[in-house]
């Protein structure tokens, strides 16, 4: 005889481990159904418990856990997607000690007619040369957060489609 055995709930089929002490015992389904055991001679009437059955009755997920869990990765990702562009932007576009250096000896080296080519370079305005790196920058970056930030929003509403969309085993 088999110490434990398979009882089914009559509402929502919701296997049950049942043990020979639970004989004639009330048991609690999921549903809310109560389930009554039968007792020793009806338990052997009963699937017994093998590996195979263990396996297939363990906790194994719902839909709507593995929808809240593709929800949160989804969520986390997209955050730390983010934060990643955040922290490592260079927003203002300072110039690298070497490079300075090196402007400093080319201007040394130029010739009068290209000092002067220089002169008139410096002297329209500034924002028409030097900002055109940094608007390109703040453009992939802009498009960059909007698809972390919208990755982190489809997360979220998978979240709620699980607790919405999916139902529970007492709803079914």
């Amino acid at each position: 005889m088999a110490d434990q055995y398979l009882l089914p709930c009559p509402q929502c089929s919701h296997v049950h481990r049942v043990g020979v002490a639970q004989a004639g015992q009330t048991l609690n389904c999921v549903c809310g159904a109560s389930v009554d055991v039968p007792t020793l001679s009806g338990l052997r009437r009963l699937e017994p418990v093998t590996e195979a059955a263990a396996t297939k009755t363990g906790g194994s997920w719902s839909p709507r856990h593995g929808l809240v869990f593709l929800g949160l990765a989804v969520t986390v990702a997209s955050l730390a997607w983010w934060a990643f562009l955040t922290l490592n932007i260079d927003w203002h576009g300072e110039v690298q000690p070497k490079i300075a250096e090196q402007i400093v000896r080319d201007m040394e080296s130029l010739t009068p007619a290209d000092s002067i080519l220089a002169w008139q370079f410096l002297k329209s305005p500034l924002h028409e040369h030097a900002n055109r790196p940094t608007n390109e920058m703040q453009a992939v970056y802009g498009r960059w957060t909007s698809v972390a930030l919208g990755g982190a929003v489809l997360g979220v509403v998978l979240i709620l489609a699980a607790f919405v969309l999916v139902p529970t085993a007492r709803q079914r």
